[in-house]
């Protein structure tokens, strides 16, 4: 019974494996090789040329994309994107390329008062701390090395200085030509060119300093030297009266009154009084004691 048993039992498997085997070479088919070609018209209308090959195309060779922070592009073959740029501060999608780092992973600096630091991938500033006493050189500062007030000034020889918007040091930010006076540049003390009078001088600004120019023999007013008023010992008429040019030719000085009249050609009385003389009878003060022409002009 065994052997017979034995034989139906293979017999069996025998079936078995047989059936396997031609219901998977009637359901599964092993895809060739592609066909080659040397344009898209050479391939199934669902397929293009790529590489010589007919092929599903998933993408356009050479297309870029961004992916989270990569930049990844098609390959030549069409089948699919790879990477081709770690972009270090993120992909704009717009432009499909690698966004330019802002700043230096981790680096500080002072913005409105406060202290930022850069993110990791380079591609914004944060705000790391905000200070009470001022930002200098990406750090807060503190009240201990306040040494000014912010903007205040002050004077170092000719120079101006201005205490930083910290406080914390002063920094030369003017040169006086004039001089430094409580922390700022003198006015230049004149115009250049410009005159002036000192008693009978003259003098004229050099742009940083009045300077002697003349000596005025007729005297000086308004910046300007005079011309004599009259010519030495002349005399003049004016009305009644005999007037003779001043000794130092500034002015002209009254003599006497001509009674008869003054003769404007010859510039003398008409009365026949000599010069110097008075009127006779004319009578005048000489401190308290009045005084009264006579008959001889005197």
């Amino acid at each position: 019974m065994k052997p017979a048993i034995t034989r139906i039992a293979t017999l069996s498997l025998g079936l078995l494996l047989c059936a396997g085997l031609q219901s998977c070479s009637a359901t599964t088919s092993v895809p060739g090789p592609a066909s080659s070609c040397a344009s898209d018209s050479e391939c199934p209308r669902d397929q293009h040329c790529l590489l010589s090959q007919c092929r599903t195309k998933v993408c356009d060779p050479g297309e870029l994309r961004c992916l989270n922070n990569d930049l990844e592009v098609c390959g030549a073959d069409g089948q699919g994107f790879s990477l081709k740029t770690a972009c270090q501060a993120g992909c704009d999608e717009e432009t499909t390329s690698c966004t330019d780092p802002v700043c230096e992973p981790f680096a500080t600096r002072c913005y409105e008062g406060k202290v930022e630091q850069c993110l990791a991938n380079g591609s914004a500033w944060n705000l790391l701390e905000e200070c009470d006493q001022g930002c200098e050189s990406g750090a807060c500062v503190r009240s201990e090395a306040r040494i000014c007030e912010p903007e205040a000034t002050r004077c170092d020889g000719d120079s101006v200085l201005t205490c930083g918007s910290n406080g914390t040091v002063w920094a030369h930010t003017e040169s006086c030509a004039h001089g430094c006076r409580a922390g700022a540049c003198a006015p230049a003390p004149c115009n250049v060119g410009v005159s002036r009078c000192v008693g009978d001088q003259l003098e004229v600004c050099n742009g940083s300093a009045w300077v002697w120019s003349q000596g005025c023999d007729y005297g000086c007013r308004g910046g300007n030297c005079l011309e004599a008023t009259c010519e030495a010992d002349a005399r003049r008429c004016v009305g009644l009266d005999l007037e003779i040019c001043a000794p130092d030719q500034r002015s002209w000085l009254y003599r006497r009154t001509c009674e008869s009249g003054c003769d404007q050609e010859t510039a003398a009385c008409l009365d026949g009084i000599p010069e110097g003389g008075c009127t006779p009878n004319r009578s005048r003060c000489n401190g308290d004691v009045q005084e009264r022409c006579n008959d001889q002009f005197t």
